[in-house]
């Protein structure tokens, strides 16, 4: 074979090397697939199932009124919750809130005494939005629910992390996307809106505790401004006992 003919077969070959298509592990994948990988990261959607109840403890900070809360939270699977709030402005501690469900019953207290509201009923529903939805403290179990929904909608780096982009529209017509690192495939960001206001979430650093991986530093926006951050996680996978959920 002459050495034109070699030179060709050569340039040939480098440049079908360059299109060649893209091993497996860098191509996409289908939604299903990558929240499978989810849930495996996360520990496993077994054990997630499993969770009879925990104890949880971590810090909120709210930016924007100079305010952080430390939160004291008690679940027992399938009705029986209870949070202690201890919050200060500044340098200065604020009642101390204490709310418990039990079983349909609902008791609120501050400092100690029984009241209506308890602090703030708008508060009482974030907590339990935040630590019941799927009656787990993250919508790990949600995202499995709605795959059939999803879309792989491309990829973004978000804060250094190449992630995938899962979107779905929920059941008010609003687009909910998620960020889901692709080497780690923990979730790097939510982005929601109630068709006004926009929601951010990041995930900036996850811990395990037992055999479950839990974000435990979150950040969240509305229109982009900060409006809470959330740090200081602790949270133990045991069923707390009946008893701390007596009025």
């Amino acid at each position: 074979m002459s050495k034109k003919l070699l030179t060709i077969v050569s340039l040939l070959l480098v440049v079908l090397s360059v299109y060649a298509v893209k091993p497996k592990s860098e191509a996409a994948l289908a939604p299903g697939v990558i929240i499978s990988k989810l849930l495996d990261a996360y520990g496993g959607e077994e054990n997630w199932i499993n969770i009879e109840g925990y104890t949880m403890k971590c810090k909120i900070s709210y930016p924007t009124m100079e305010s952080t809360a430390t939160i004291i939270g008690s679940v027992l699977l399938p009705d029986k919750v209870k949070f202690t709030i201890e919050r200060m402005e500044g340098y200065i501690a604020k009642p101390v809130i204490e709310i418990i469900h039990n079983a349909g019953e609902v008791k609120r207290f501050v400092d100690g005494k029984e009241t209506e509201e308890g602090g703030g009923v708008f508060a009482e529903r974030q907590l339990l939005r935040q630590f019941m939805i799927d009656k787990r403290p993250l919508t790990i179990l949600s995202l499995k629910k709605n795959v059939g929904k999803m879309e792989l909608l491309g990829e973004e780096n978000v804060e250094g992390k190449d992630c995938y982009i899962l979107g779905f529209k929920n059941s008010f017509g609003n687009t909910e996307k998620y960020f889901i690192d692709k080497e780690t495939f923990f979730l790097a960001k939510i982005e929601t809106t109630d068709g006004v206001n926009y929601f951010t979430q990041y995930f900036n650093k996850h811990q395990r505790f037992g055999k479950i991986f839990i974000p435990v530093e979150r950040e969240s926006y509305r229109n982009n401004t900060l409006v809470q951050k959330s740090s200081e996680w602790e949270i133990d996978f045991r069923p707390p006992t009946e008893d701390i959920f007596d009025f």
